[in-house]
């Protein structure tokens, strides 16, 4: 899987400077394992910092409570539970959903180099 970029910050910073942060680490990224990092976040975090910008890249959003809807992009991952149980696991983990088929899949494992 690609990189994970996770924008879980408080929506008072400078959204230009947070945008600009997130475009270095995310070349940093893809320059260094061969793809395009996945940005992940929360509603509150979109609408400040991600909304009409990063359209290149996938994204992993997180709703608790309904499916999400984004209104300039689709999803590729959607955490839709942080409290799911797995066996072998004494903890709550997240649970999530791919959007997409097997192959979709094959091909996000596939570098560029």
């Amino acid at each position: 899987m690609p990189s994970l970029i996770d924008i879980e910050i408080v929506t008072t910073k400078d959204p230009n400077k947070i945008r600009e942060e997130i475009k270095s680490l995310a070349k940093e990224l893809e320059d260094y394992y061969g793809k395009k990092p996945i940005l992940y976040f929360t509603y509150d975090t979109y609408n400040a910092y991600i909304k009409g910008y990063f359209g290149e890249y996938n994204v992993w959003i997180r709703d608790v409570f309904k499916p999400p809807y984004l209104s300039d992009r689709g999803w590729l991952v959607w955490q839709y539970n942080n409290r799911g149980n797995v066996n072998g696991i004494d903890s709550f983990v997240d649970i999530n959903v791919f959007n997409g088929d097997l192959e979709k899949l094959i091909e996000l494992t596939k570098t560029k180099h």
